[in-house]
């Protein structure tokens, strides 16, 4: 789903990287997708990335369901 809409890297990202991060998010089975507030100290204010994913896939489940 994300492939779609951004470029995607799934590795391990170091505390560095994230200190120059505007937003930060997790995936899951159970958790969907989950904005990540802050890291260590390191706030990340935007969510717009992880909520745009999250409604397209929320509209992907419902759908599904429909079918």
């Amino acid at each position: 789903l994300a492939k779609e809409y951004l470029a995607v890297e799934e590795r391990p990202v170091s505390l560095e990287e994230l200190q120059t991060a505007k937003e930060a998010f997790i995936t899951s089975t159970t958790k969907q997708i989950l904005p990540i507030a802050a890291v260590d100290g390191i706030d990340f204010t935007q969510n717009k990335i992880a909520l745009e994913l999250l409604q397209r896939f929320k509209a992907v489940c419902e759908k599904e369901s429909n079918d």
